[in-house]
């Protein structure tokens, strides 16, 4: 009893994260351009060294312009890959399909995209661009892969283990 109420509560944290996750996207894009900048401009002067560094290192120039966008693109791809993470999380909780627990999380997050930018598009000095929905996409792939491999590998560490128990299980049989 008490494992499925466990399993029942890993569930439960997990939709909510993943909502919650949502939410956060879309109450951002509910910003307006002002305060998103704002905003914007209080990272940018946290993360500006290390920007400052990349850029030159993809052959950009690292002008204000630059770095900013390059703050507010990596932005949309790291919430994205994390909604993606936590949507293929989610997913496996419900079926050990490979199908199914990355396809519909993929178009969870395709679609979550998609409404993103649309609501952008009525944000007072926003726009909705389908790049951002592509690097939403690409975010959340990102975010999908890490978490199918460590579902892989939660899969192979069990598999070993129950190898390790069988054998040992065998062993004091035969004795």
């Amino acid at each position: 009893m008490k494992q499925f109420d466990k399993r029942r509560a890993v569930t439960i944290l997990l939709i909510l994260l993943t909502l919650g996750c949502q939410i956060f996207i879309f109450s951002n894009s509910l910003k307006g351009g002002e305060e998103s900048a704002k905003q914007s401009g209080a990272v940018v002067e946290i993360v500006r060294p290390s920007v400052e560094q990349i850029l030159p290192a993809v052959k950009v120039e690292p002008t204000e312009d630059n770095i900013v966008r390059f703050v507010r693109k990596a932005a949309h791809f790291l919430e994205f890959a994390l909604l993606g993470c936590l949507a293929c999380f989610t997913a496996r909780r419900f079926t050990p399909k490979k199908r199914w627990f990355l396809t519909v999380p993929m178009g969870y997050a395709v679609l979550t995209a998609f409404a993103d930018e649309g609501i952008q598009l009525f944000s007072d000095g926003r726009a909705g661009r389908l790049t951002d929905v592509l690097i939403d996409s690409a975010g959340a792939v990102s975010g999908m892969l890490f978490a199918f491999g460590c579902i892989a590998l939660a899969i192979y560490v069990r598999s070993r283990k129950e190898k390790t128990l069988y054998a040992k299980h065998k062993e004091e049989e035969m004795k």
